[in-house]
């Protein structure tokens, strides 16, 4: 597995980047599928003080497997965001395994949400882009793939016609997928 420590504005320590690689360099021998893992660093200034937030990516096979911590310092949203992981390899494992494909459909883990601070809350605009590869999949798998990462939409590229889509989950159950026409 490569593990690649990425921060934005901040030095990296040699006490954390060993902490790190300690305790999310095991993840592969949770998931041998693992090909990388990606921890982003950055130093969130709030109002109640400076925060720690670390973002992990991991990707397996044809899956992400994503975490997201804010704590007080980095050592503990490491230990935090390696907890979330390892959650989340169980997770992929128990619905790679089960007789439907995926179990536990509905079930939110709140816990791997962060609440949002107030000044986020005013700030006007577009204030976070993502890029990412959508790669050709079934709506099956957009659909173990939005659980894995915890979201509550997902963007992916339909597998039958190329077309990207949109797959949601509806507040009264089920899930819900906007596709786009012609015009």
């Amino acid at each position: 597995m490569k593990l690649t420590i990425k921060a934005r504005n901040i030095p990296v320590p040699a006490n954390l980047q060993e902490h790190i690689e300690t305790r999310l360099g095991k993840l592969d021998r949770y998931l041998d599928s693992i090909q990388d893992l990606q921890v982003d660093l950055q130093l969130q200034h709030t109002k109640q003080g400076d925060r720690a937030v670390v973002q992990t990516t991991a990707r397996a096979e044809r899956h992400l497997l994503r975490a997201e911590v804010t704590a007080e310092d980095f050592l503990t949203a490491v230990d935090q965001v390696t907890e979330r992981m390892q959650r989340q390899i169980v997770r992929y494992k128990e619905r790679a395994h089960s007789p439907r494909g995926r179990t536990g459909r509905g079930d939110n883990d709140t816990a791997d949400r962060n609440d949002l601070e107030d000044e986020e809350e005013e700030q006007q605009g577009i204030v976070r882009v993502k890029r990412f590869v959508a790669k050709p999949m079934t709506e099956d798998e957009a659909i173990e793939q939005m659980e894995l990462i915890g979201h509550t939409f997902f963007v992916f590229r339909n597998a039958s016609d190329e077309r990207f889509c949109v797959l949601y989950k509806r507040s009264h159950g089920g899930y819900g997928m906007l596709e786009p026409g012609v015009g």
